[in-house]
């Protein structure tokens, strides 16, 4: 988690995350709080997840913005992400 965090701080993420490893302890799904009801996950193994980190976390950052616009919808809403264990990456770095 900590390695996590600290990637994920890297590159600018602020918000919350959780880090979810399947039964098999290899593949792992990564997700991003993109808002309170919004949210974006990365499957794969970790290197694989880091991998594709520094291209995402810019992209997630746009859309995050553009809830702030007026006269712009999106709809994110998906109860299941709203009881995850959420994680600063700052609070997380000591893990």
């Amino acid at each position: 988690m900590a390695q996590a965090a600290a990637i994920l701080e890297e590159y600018g993420w602020q918000n919350d995350f959780a880090l979810y490893f399947h039964e098999d302890r290899i593949q792992v799904r990564l997700y991003l709080r993109m808002a309170y009801v919004a949210s974006c996950y990365l499957d794969g193994t970790w290197s694989e997840i880091k991998e594709r980190i520094p291209y995402i976390i810019p992209l997630l950052l746009a859309a995050t913005e553009l809830r702030k616009e007026k006269n712009l919808g999106m709809i994110w809403i998906d109860r299941q992400v709203t009881k995850l264990d959420w994680s600063k990456p700052e609070s997380s770095m000591s893990d």
